[in-house]
């Protein structure tokens, strides 16, 4: 008598994937992953603009500090142009000017300072160890307007002294500092901020920006008022880090993420 081979009844009710059951599946975790991903993304960029605010402010709790043991006067003179490295005889640092307000070290060779990089501006940019590479933009102009700008020597009024002091000023003097204390390299007291602007409207420490993110855009319309265009221009991240919106610390050391405006 024939009789079947019994079956192992453990796998007698199981069935394969068929390939379309496969790919099937495989499309719906896709989708998923597609749906996924944008959130993940934008998940990033809040975290790196909260990150990078919380530096601001930290920068922000370091210059009022600064300005309380100088007789009233901003940290200065600086380089128009700021990034996260300080040495000990760069005076157009701001790293090295607030090093012992933020616990830091400066020595002959450059360092580098946390506090001063944010994450998504390191990420944008690809030669950011190079010391020259350009972060944030100090503000030399606290009066510019969209109509009425200082660039050129037009404007020389109040709103548009540098309240920082320009550190080339210095530097063209042979890295000594100018003896003239009207030469401009010279930081200004906090409380000398500009109350008009060239608009004549009114403005404030509160109103006035004193450093903000920086990329090429920065220096184009539709930036207005626009801001100067970095001389090491090679070394700017080409879009806003934040994609949308620049990070700025104003001069009552609050921080506001500022509308990147749009091509119209």
């Amino acid at each position: 008598m024939n009789r079947r081979p019994l079956r192992n009844s453990a796998f007698s009710n199981q069935t394969a994937f068929t390939l379309i059951e496969l790919l099937v599946v495989i499309a719906i975790i896709a989708i998923l992953i597609g749906l996924l991903l944008p959130a993940f993304g934008r998940m990033q960029i809040i975290n790196d603009r909260a990150h990078c605010a919380s530096n601001l402010r930290q920068i922000g709790a370091a210059i009022h500090s600064y300005v309380g043991d100088n007789n009233g006067n901003l940290p200065g003179p600086l380089w128009t142009w700021q990034n996260p490295w300080y040495k000990t005889y760069d005076y157009g640092a701001l790293g090295t000017h607030l090093a012992k307000y933020l616990k830091l070290n400066p020595q002959d060779d450059a360092q580098k300072a946390d506090v001063f990089i944010c994450p998504a501006w390191q990420r944008g940019a690809p030669y950011y160890e190079n010391d020259k590479y350009v972060q944030w933009i100090v503000n030399t102009q606290p009066g510019a307007t969209c109509n009425n700008q200082c660039s050129g020597g037009n404007n020389q009024g109040p709103g548009c002294l540098n309240p920082w002091g320009d550190a080339m000023i210095q530097y063209n003097n042979g890295n000594e500092p100018s003896a003239d204390p009207f030469a401009g390299d010279k930081p200004q007291p906090l409380a000398s901020l500009p109350t008009k602007d060239n608009d004549d409207r009114s403005i404030s420490a509160s109103t006035i920006w004193a450093m903000q993110d920086y990329d090429k855009h920065s220096s184009e319309p539709p930036m207005c008022p626009t801001l100067p265009q970095a001389d090491v221009f090679g070394t700017v991240v080409t879009n806003p880090v934040h994609v949308d919106v620049r990070n700025a610390l104003f001069f009552d050391s609050h921080v506001e993420a500022i509308k990147v405006p749009t091509q119209r």
